[in-house]
């Protein structure tokens, strides 16, 4: 009850400690526009009927609650009301103006089941979202941001770039906050203490929940309140596929597997000195119960992936949009065709076959002199060298031209072995004119 009371638009709902409940199952805060802040008292009874003596109870405990502010009672029951305990909360309401005490039976609970996605049968809340982050508006827009990618590789021109196929996955995700609470005593007394509230978003794909890493977390937080109606039937007439990933699971597994979530990310090793001066380590964990879920916002994130063909190359990159912020999400541009190396170097683009490569895997075409990978180069030793080239036709091209060189010439085309033959001929100079 406490997940369909947050539904319903309640803050701050707690569950009390069942010890010493004193007719208070949930505690909560109500904020209606243009009024103060009204505590509320709930009292859940899972029976076919309840009678007057719960609502004298529930009325008692409204009544006793500390708060100087305005406060009143809900029952809510799976079954009935008798008439006795409705007679008893018209007679606390007449007069006043307000609900000091409100009844919610089956039929009601029914009602707000279908608003809230709740299945009455087990208890737990289906995930209802049709609200996603902000998706680009059109296929020129995604274009334009894989031409800039493109465009960051080395002899990549604006001519060799072609249109790339474009479709969007959205992604299932829930921005959940909560508060932990959380002590850690000894017999030296407090060694660590919790008492914060953390943010949390996690991927709620089919099978598996995953947390979103920091980078993504934070667009999705941020833009969470910009998030728009997703509408597939138009988005299919602007892209080339549309795909909408649904909900695992209901909504109540996801708030469970984000309290053990939380439980380890708050996880720490604690070191003291006992009382007997013996230093000790003492591992903190929360534990469920010092977790309390304040808000669970179901929201798709946008997964925009591309394909670009080049020539024999296929190029695919994604990232994920709250448009017009996007976060890098997989990325076969920037990495080398020949050794897959993606990181700390510079790549450039071979013309020649269309294919990105690293700079062990980038040489420079005799005849051209502009730049050629190593996976289709034609090869040959010019002066105990070996030269690259785009074709045969250019290989033959430069066969005459290098027939046609003097020595000298032919010889700058290996510059290292000529240098060292011209250091050791000047060496031996030195030798022998040392010795006559």
């Amino acid at each position: 009850m406490a997940d369909v009371f947050r539904h319903m638009g309640f803050e701050e709902v707690r569950i009390t400690r069942r010890t010493s409940d004193k007719g208070r199952d949930i505690l909560m805060k109500e904020h209606l526009e243009g009024d103060e802040p009204c505590y509320v008292i709930v009292e859940c009874k899972h029976t076919k009927r309840v009678s007057r003596p719960v609502i004298q109870k529930i009325h008692s405990a409204v009544t006793t609650y500390h708060y100087d502010g305005k406060k009143r009672g809900i029952v809510v029951t799976s079954g009935k009301f008798t008439n006795p305990a409705r007679e008893y909360v018209e007679e606390v309401n007449q007069g006043t103006g307000t609900k000091v005490i409100q009844l919610i039976d089956g039929r009601d609970l029914r009602n707000i089941g279908d608003d809230i996605g709740l299945n009455l049968y087990n208890g737990k809340i289906e995930v209802l979202c049709d609200e996603t982050l902000p998706h680009p508006p059109d296929l020129r827009t995604v274009s334009s941001k894989i031409r800039q990618e493109f465009m960051s590789i080395n002899a990549f021109k604006q001519k060799h770039y072609t249109e790339p196929d474009c479709s969007i996955d959205f992604l299932p995700t829930l921005n959940i906050s909560a508060r932990i609470d959380s002590t850690f005593e000894t017999s030296v007394g407090v060694i660590h203490q919790i008492n914060e509230k953390d943010n949390i978003v996690i991927l709620g794909k089919r099978g598996s929940t995953d947390l979103l890493n920091q980078k993504v977390a934070r667009m999705a937080q941020k833009n969470l309140k910009k998030s728009i109606n997703l509408e597939k039937e138009k988005l299919e007439e602007k892209f080339h596929n549309i795909n909408v990933l649904r909900f695992g699971k209901t909504e109540t597994d996801y708030k469970e597997e984000a309290i053990d979530i939380l439980r380890k990310k708050h996880e720490t090793k604690v070191t003291y000195t006992g009382d007997n001066n013996v230093t000790y380590h003492k591992e903190c964990t929360p534990k469920k119960s010092d977790i309390t879920i304040l808000n669970i916002t179901p929201v798709y994130v946008p997964l925009v992936k591309t394909k670009t063909e080049i020539k024999k190359y296929s190029y695919p990159f994604q990232y994920l949009s709250a448009h017009p912020e996007t976060v890098k999400y997989g990325d076969k541009i920037h990495i080398c065709v020949q050794c897959g190396k993606s990181n700390g170097t510079t790549f450039t683009y071979c013309k020649n076959c269309g294919s990105i490569n690293c700079p062990d895997h980038t040489k420079t075409e005799r005849l051209e002199q502009t730049p050629i990978c190593t996976g289709c180069a034609i090869r040959e030793y010019f002066f105990y060298k070996e030269k690259y080239f785009y074709n045969e036709e250019n290989l033959k091209k430069f066969r005459k031209i290098y027939e046609k060189m003097p020595f000298y010439r032919k010889a700058l085309e290996n510059k290292t072995l000529t240098a060292i033959i011209i250091a050791l001929i000047t060496i031996m100079t030195i030798i022998i004119l040392s010795i006559i």
